[in-house]
């Protein structure tokens, strides 16, 4: 099983209670950081509580997919997946979407700042 937690992106909210976030065999996030230093991750902040230790056995998705940190590692694991959102990675996927659109000839402009043309 694998959850992701999209969500709650403030320490007092969450999606998630702590027997769910217990019960996860890993646990990632987009960016550890963002997590108990930003006040962003309620569902793993409330969880934790005062065990700042809880916070080491966390691991960042770019190490996973980079291969520095195993991810699921047995068909019977359950994973959770805590997402933040970091505005950097969402401009690049964005970039690389239209990129890919432009080279492929397809989708839509739509005229936002154009000035109008007149007869």
């Amino acid at each position: 099983m694998h959850v992701n937690a999209i969500g709650a992106n403030w320490a007092q909210k969450r999606e998630l209670d702590n027997a769910a976030v217990n019960r996860a065999d890993a646990i990632v996030a987009d960016s550890i950081e963002q997590g108990p230093k930003k006040m962003e991750a309620g569902d793993l902040i409330l969880t934790f509580g005062n065990d700042a230790s809880r916070w080491d056995a966390v691991r960042e998705l770019g190490a996973i997919v980079a291969g520095k940190t195993p991810g699921r590692t047995a068909a019977n694991q359950i994973t959770f997946f805590k997402s933040n959102g970091i505005a950097t990675w969402d401009l690049a996927v964005a970039v690389r979407v239209y990129e890919l659109a432009v080279a492929r000839g397809v989708g839509q402009t739509i005229p936002l700042w154009e000035t109008p043309k007149t007869s």
